[in-house]
């Protein structure tokens, strides 16, 4: 028979000592919600601070919405890396009081917690909700969903953290992210070309009159099916591009591709040659040679002179 020894009282106790200081020592590792957030006895002020903040800011009153944060407050987001300070963040709104009316917030939802541990403990404010806007000359309406939460310390705001859909709204004002290696000038020129193009199959003239430059002497030289050269003069092309909009779409289902592009820009003019290829939904294709000069206008590129001839 083998015979064991058994673990003498001391050892025991040693044992259950360490068991329990490893279970207390995990305990407080894995925090509750609740030891972590609390509710503020401030809430209410600081639901108040932020909310009338914003609605300051969208009223113009940057004077007054600049009394309600810290002397060095800072702004971050809404992209990595992206911060602003106090005058930075006043620079940028008044540049959105000139360029935007009607600005709005709706479904607005503001909330007050306190952070009781953490790497910023401290009352907090979050607020959600639909940042609205028109942008100037006619521009179109836009509504961007938006988060935004700040530490509150000593009454003001301190700290803010801004999220918003940003790339959505430059793509609805039609602004593009270009690769590093492509020319905004020619991608330019090559949108405002294919823009008139489009707004041509779909007869829209009012959108085809805004890629046209509103000069005496634009024109558009083609050939008729017969093979006759002929010139649309300004005038001219200004009465069909307003009997445009009141006829039904060219062509449906008809698509089109430019290729062979070679883009020329010298200063505010541009030559542009390509080759444009349209495909109809029966499967039928034609190719026609095409040219455009271009000035560039108010800062934008607008058509001066089309070409188009078949290729044969």
């Amino acid at each position: 028979m083998i015979q064991t020894k058994s673990a003498s009282p001391g050892v025991w106790g040693f044992g259950l000592l360490l068991l329990f200081l490893c279970i207390e020592t995990k305990a407080q590792q894995t925090l509750r919600h609740n030891d972590l957030v609390g509710l503020s006895p401030n809430a209410d002020k600081n639901v108040q601070l932020l909310d009338s903040y914003l609605d300051d800011l969208m009223l113009g009153n940057f004077n007054r919405a600049e009394s309600y944060l810290s002397p060095d407050y800072a702004e971050f987001g809404p992209g990595a890396g992206e911060s602003m300070n106090v005058q930075q963040l006043t620079e940028s709104w008044e540049r959105a009081a000139h360029n935007r009316t009607e600005q709005n917030i709706s479904n607005r939802s503001t909330i007050s917690l306190k952070a009781k541990a953490g790497p910023e403990p401290g009352d907090w404010v979050m607020s959600r909700g639909i940042y609205n806007w028109r942008e100037r000359k006619g521009g179109p309406l836009m509504s961007v969903p938006f988060q935004v939460t700040a530490l509150v310390d000593k009454g003001k705001l301190k700290n803010a953290y801004l999220y918003y859909d940003r790339p959505s709204a430059q793509d609805r004002l039609g602004y593009s992210v270009l690769p590093s290696d492509q020319d905004p000038e020619l991608y330019l020129i090559k949108k405002v070309i294919e823009d008139e193009t489009n707004a041509w199959l779909q007869n829209d003239g009012k959108q085809m009159q805004s890629c046209w430059a509103d000069l005496s002497y634009a024109a558009h030289t083609l050939t008729d099916d017969s093979g006759k050269a002929y010139v649309v003069t300004a005038s001219e092309m200004s009465d069909m591009l307003l009997r445009l909009s009141t006829q039904k779409p060219n062509e449906a289902g008809m698509s089109f591709s430019n290729t062979r592009y070679d883009i020329r820009p010298n200063g505010n003019a541009a030559w542009v040659t390509f080759e444009q290829t349209f495909l109809r939904p029966n499967g039928d294709r034609y190719t026609n040679l095409e040219s455009r000069y271009l000035e560039k206008i108010g800062g934008n590129w607008k058509i001066v002179h089309m070409t188009t001839l078949p290729k044969k």
